[in-house]
């Protein structure tokens, strides 16, 4: 090949490249609260899952949206206004990151309370043993 061909071929390639990332990049991101639960079940239900076989649970729930049942145990505030739920159940706790624009049913909540919540399952911390979701949201049943 000649030394124009290849010019135009690393052109296009880098072009592609560029394209690709724009793409990538500017992807809307996943509705939760919009998206149908792959699995709906109790707080000790799930954390019953992690406790009996923890690597098959965690490929089961990875990444999946989860509807749960529990009763709130704290209420917390973070630094940037957000808020997270933790979920007491007879075998440990879920954390729930609260999605934006949740606020308003968050703050008529109290502990002790029971709550329906979806959300995506991120991961079990060993360290805390707890089970933790992202972009959580309340619903009624």
């Amino acid at each position: 090949m000649n030394k124009r061909n290849i010019i135009v071929i690393v052109l296009v390639l880098i072009l592609g490249v560029i394209f690709v990332a724009v793409y990538q990049y500017n992807k809307p991101h996943r509705n939760i609260s919009a998206e149908k639960p792959s699995f709906e079940l109790t707080a000790d239900e799930i954390y019953s899952e992690f406790l009996e076989n923890e690597s098959d649970a965690q490929a089961k729930y990875n990444d999946k949206v989860v509807a749960f049942s529990g009763t709130i145990d704290e209420i917390v505030k973070n630094q940037s206004g957000g808020y997270n739920l933790l979920l007491a159940g007879t075998n440990g706790l879920i954390s729930c990151e609260i999605d934006e624009g949740q606020e308003n049913k968050i703050e008529q909540l109290t502990s002790g309370q029971s709550v329906n919540i979806k959300g995506l399952f991120i991961g079990f911390d060993d360290l805390l043993g707890e089970l933790q979701f992202k972009k959580c949201s309340l619903f009624e049943e």
